[in-house]
């Protein structure tokens, strides 16, 4: 079990049948070799645990993964309602803790977030930056928007496009890059992870004069993509852990 995403997010109610099954990231196909794994979930600030099998299945011309039987009575026991959020973390052993993040709590911190956005100031005739995305990018970026809320450490927020994927790139924001690394070099190795999935990157920066004008993460990006399957419109919120060698931790969230 070593080698499962340590951490994802899933918005219960994007599928038809959400309370009968939940399918999950396709990094899982790795460890499932006999077909299907019986797992256990426990609730965060919550009691009980319950036993649920994690099943290969046939998804339109691919395979997909699922927590099949058992979802329904882990739906049913924790009441479960369309548009939570859920975030999964591996214990290990087999077994999965599970914060469950309400709509209405979520529409709580979507609602500060947009009357943060209102109330800044925009240029004449700029367009909102949520019109023209489609909707599977607009409950990504709710995702997103939830988890930061609750993250304690520093961080930024990333969305895969169909560029960043075949060209295996991750950009950084500027006043992010600026913040924390105006002092590095070109270029500085560091690790790309998620659980203890680890794979060697490059951080690259290139600056006009002493300010940072470009910055991503490159060369190893594109092995991470590959082995957690990610998706155009997939989202991210990445963690930058400083020590003897930089990681960025990633949290990638499923819609």
């Amino acid at each position: 079990m070593a080698e499962f995403p340590i951490v994802f997010t899933v918005r219960y109610g994007s599928d038809d049948d959400h309370d009968k099954k939940l399918r999950i990231p396709d990094g899982f196909k790795n460890v499932l070799e006999d077909g299907f794994l019986n797992i256990e979930l426990f609730v965060c600030d919550g009691h009980g645990s319950w036993l649920v099998t994690l099943v290969h299945e046939e998804c339109g011309t691919d395979w997909g993964i699922y927590l099949d039987a058992g979802w329904s009575d882990f739906v049913g026991d924790n009441g479960l309602d369309v548009g939570d959020v859920l975030l999964f973390t591996y214990l290990g052993d087999s077994s999965f803790s599970v914060r469950i993040q309400t709509d209405r709590e979520a529409k709580k911190i979507e609602k500060r977030h947009d009357d943060t956005s209102r109330s800044s100031h925009k240029k004449r005739g700029r367009k909102p930056a949520i019109e023209g995305l489609s909707s599977k990018m607009i409950k990504t970026n709710a995702c997103l928007t939830q988890l930061a809320a609750a993250c304690q450490e520093e961080y930024f927020l990333f969305s895969f496009s169909a560029a960043h994927i075949q060209q295996g790139v991750i950009n950084v924001p500027l006043d992010f890059a600026r913040l924390h690394f105006k002092d590095f070099l070109d270029t500085t190795d560091v690790i790309l992870q998620n659980g203890n999935t680890k794979f060697s990157a490059q951080l690259k920066v290139t600056k006009i004069g002493n300010i940072i004008s470009t910055c991503s993460i490159k060369n190893g990006v594109n092995k991470f993509i590959d082995y957690f399957s990610v998706q155009v419109e997939e989202g991210a919120l990445i963690k930058l852990r400083k020590g003897n060698i930089i990681i960025f931790d990633v949290n990638l969230v499923l819609v």
